[in-house]
């Protein structure tokens, strides 16, 4: 019974040792998060840039079983880019929500919702999904990118974030970058 007693206190700091340099590489084993609520979502403004009025609204829905968005609808706001245009960008489609994980450049442990398409060693880990929109009665390609905070959206601290991104009208020339918070309604 000694010996048993004694093996186990001796074994105690090697576990110690092969443990801690896991645990200090932001090796995360936590659960993964719940995922998006289904439902109706309604969109607000970016809270990394307050005051900025890149949107005027808009909403998408979260299918049942959380797998997917679709009709996400934004109408543009006053202070978005010139080659955004003006009205309203629908987003045509469903688009998928996956459960993302990876570490951070820096090492930290992640696993979040997303809808948008991996990238290994990224920062941010994901990029733009290819989507089909409509703006003023005209079909286009361009991208789009959103991360659930939580499964009822962000908070001032995380916000749940989102972008499209599209090519502007010939005559305003350039990029459109459309930003957009959002939160379960």
């Amino acid at each position: 019974m000694r010996r048993l007693l004694l093996a186990a206190v001796l074994a105690l700091p090697l576990t110690l040792i092969l443990v801690g340099p896991m645990a200090s590489a932001g090796v995360s084993h936590s659960k993964s998060p719940r995922p998006p609520e289904s439902g109706h979502w309604v969109l607000n403004n970016n809270e990394d840039e307050p005051g900025v009025m890149e949107n005027s609204g808009g909403s998408f829905t979260v299918t049942k079983g959380h797998r997917d968005v679709s009709d996400l609808t934004v109408i543009i706001g006053p202070d978005a880019e010139t080659a955004c245009g003006t009205g309203t960008v629908r987003v045509l489609g469903k688009h998928a929500i996956h459960l993302l994980k990876g570490e951070t450049i820096s090492g930290t442990a992640f696993k979040e919702w997303i809808v948008g398409r991996a990238v290994t060693g990224g920062d941010p880990p994901f990029t733009t999904d290819k989507v089909n929109l409509r703006r003023a009665g005209k079909t286009f390609k361009g991208g789009l990118d959103m991360n659930f905070a939580g499964p009822r959206g962000g908070t001032k601290k995380r916000p749940s974030i989102g972008t499209i991104t599209y090519r502007g009208p010939k005559n305003f020339g350039g990029s459109c970058s459309l930003n957009f918070g959002f939160n379960k309604k």
